[in-house]
């Protein structure tokens, strides 16, 4: 789109210097300024002798840069529509390009926080091992305590198979468990934050995002927990 402009306007200022380098031509109208910062302006004639050397012509067409940019961006849009379903490409830095090719600062920020799936599993194995069982759990200092408030949260737990399965009395009590649990993370927070609690966990980022990837994830591996712990069970001699 630019390309047009752009050549005709250097072609009429190449052709403008051709006629005022030629010896018939007095470039008396013609001034250039050499004019140092500080000092008063001083401007002489441009020399026709001045021009008849090999001479390059830059013209950026700055007013049309607002229709190349729409183009460009039209033309992104298209490319992200067309594969944001296909399988070969990834469509989190599709839909980043997307988000900077309409100018925001940080895309990155877009999008949920990724979660660690080891602090995951953790999370899950306590509260089949120990909360399902109607016994409290200390957090450890150091692991990634948000991700265990998301997993252990009443609400993501009220959806678990296993806590289904419960009488009413129980459910209660796991309930119960699960919001002492909860604020004993709080509590451990607060004093990793002071200081005084030990190691603060560095989260490792994995593929499950936001709490309700959370809650699928639990969904998923809940079953895989359980029949590892009946496992161990047995091959303790435990019925």
């Amino acid at each position: 789109m630019q390309s047009l402009p752009v050549n005709t306007y250097k072609w009429i200022v190449s052709s403008a210097f051709d006629i005022m380098a030629d010896e018939r031509y007095i470039p008396e109208e013609w001034y250039v300024s050499q004019r140092k910062r500080g000092s008063v302006d001083a401007q002489v004639a441009i020399q026709a002798h001045w021009l008849r050397v090999k001479r390059r012509v830059t013209i950026g067409a700055h007013s049309m840069s607002p229709f190349a940019e729409k183009m460009q961006k039209d033309n992104i849009m298209a490319f992200v529509d067309r594969f944001a379903q296909d399988p070969f490409f990834d469509a989190k830095k599709l839909r980043m390009t997307a988000a900077k090719a309409f100018g925001f600062p940080d895309p990155e920020g877009l999008f949920k926080k990724e979660q660690n799936l080891d602090a995951v599993r953790s999370a899950q194995f306590e509260l089949i091992s120990h909360i399902m069982m109607g016994a409290q759990i200390n957090p450890i200092p150091g692991e990634d305590h948000n991700t265990h408030m998301q997993v252990q949260h009443p609400q993501a737990v009220s959806q678990m198979p296993q806590f289904l399965n419960l009488l009413p009395a129980q459910q209660q009590q796991v309930t119960q468990l699960c919001e002492e649990h909860i604020k004993m993370h709080q509590e451990m927070i607060s004093q990793e934050a002071s200081g005084t609690g030990g190691p603060r966990a560095v989260s490792k980022p994995d593929s499950v995002e936001g709490s309700e990837g959370i809650i699928n994830k639990v969904r998923s591996n809940a079953q895989e927990t359980a029949n590892l712990i009946q496992t161990q069970q047995k091959d303790a001699g435990v019925i």
